[in-house]
């Protein structure tokens, strides 16, 4: 099993993809937009349209990743922390608080 800190930075590097996913989008985006005539406009997001389907489509499954990745970081924390409390509250045991 992977340890805390090592799954933190795999959400780091999974963030950076969708920004990566979004630089992409927005470049892809501003090759139609920023052409003046309609139907040259209409054209050129035909054949841009799928590029950005299949972006957005990316986009989600990395956004599941990085929501499982966090699931996976806390059991990783409660499983690192809990041999090191309960030694620390065996000391107490039959000792009144």
């Amino acid at each position: 099993m992977k340890k805390f800190n090592e799954i933190i930075r795999d959400v780091k590097q999974t963030q950076q993809k969708i920004q990566e996913v979004d630089e992409k989008t927005k470049e892809l985006q501003n090759t139609y937009l920023n052409i003046m005539d309609i139907k040259e406009r209409h054209e050129k997001r035909k054949t841009v349209e799928n590029d950005i389907a299949r972006l957005e489509e990316k986009k989600k499954d990395l956004q599941i990743t990085i929501k499982i990745l966090n699931s996976n970081a806390k059991i990783a924390l409660y499983n690192e922390a809990m041999p090191i409390v309960l030694e620390v509250l065996a000391k107490y045991k039959n000792k009144s608080y």
